[in-house]
């Protein structure tokens, strides 16, 4: 898994994304870019999850040939990916999708999402496609994180739409233990790498890392993140 957090700001949106890929265990393995940029159909395609399902889901998606049709065929596109994945690589099913973009049919900036996973007993869960808000976090962090960083709470939550706000928001994201693996119960960070903004505009993407963490390839991530104490 993976975390990411997108803002649509009505002529543009906005996503936070991090860059650490890891094992079981919580350990770094790699750097990886989570969001791919489509600025030909003024979109970008985001992946979370376990194993080749998320690449396979942003390689389909983002050779659809417009924003709505990428919008058509999320559910579709996500559960065949999971197929192939599973299939060919053994993997287990357990991704979310995350698509943002200007939608011709609608003339408006839109963004949805799209999950699905194994459950305990070996059924597959299914949430979405839904539609979603001007505000969108993969891995929202609790109040008391979301407190400690200086963002008050969930239902009173304070955004002033700045570069460093994200920033912050990834920081309360990478200071919460969560369950790392659908397989296992292994808690730990599961936000490292670095912090890559990518804004989505009409025709175009800009992408710039704005924050490098200290994370080492073999290590468990997260062991050096600067906790914000609470003001």
């Amino acid at each position: 898994m993976t975390a990411g957090v997108f803002i649509n700001h009505g002529n543009c949106i906005e996503a936070f994304t991090d860059g650490g890929a890891y094992d079981d265990q919580g350990r770094m393995g790699e750097f990886s870019n989570k969001l791919r940029a489509v600025p030909h159909l003024s979109a970008f395609v985001f992946a979370a999850g376990e194993g080749n399902a998320t690449r396979i889901a942003k390689d389909h998606l983002s050779h659809c040939h417009s924003f709505d049709r990428m919008v058509d065929r999320l559910a579709f596109i996500v559960k065949s990916s999971s197929v192939e994945a599973h299939l060919l690589y053994g993997d287990l099913v357990n991704v979310r999708v995350v698509i943002g973009g200007y939608s011709e049919r609608d003339e408006e900036w839109q963004m949805w999402t799209f999950a699905l996973g194994a459950q305990d007993d070996g059924e597959i869960a299914f949430e979405g496609p839904t539609k979603l808000g001007n505000f969108y976090s993969n891995a929202f962090p609790k109040d008391e994180t979301l407190a400690a960083f200086n963002f008050g709470s969930v239902e009173d939550f304070k955004w002033d739409y700045s570069m460093e706000c994200g920033i912050r928001l990834m920081e309360a994201i990478r200071s919460e233990p969560q369950r790392l693996h659908s397989h296992n119960d292994v808690e730990g960070c599961r936000c490292g790498g670095f912090i890559e903004r990518t804004i989505i505009q009409q025709d175009k993407a800009f992408s710039e890392i704005v924050h490098r963490w200290p994370d080492k390839f073999g290590e468990l991530m997260g062991d050096n993140a600067v906790k914000v104490e609470a003001a």
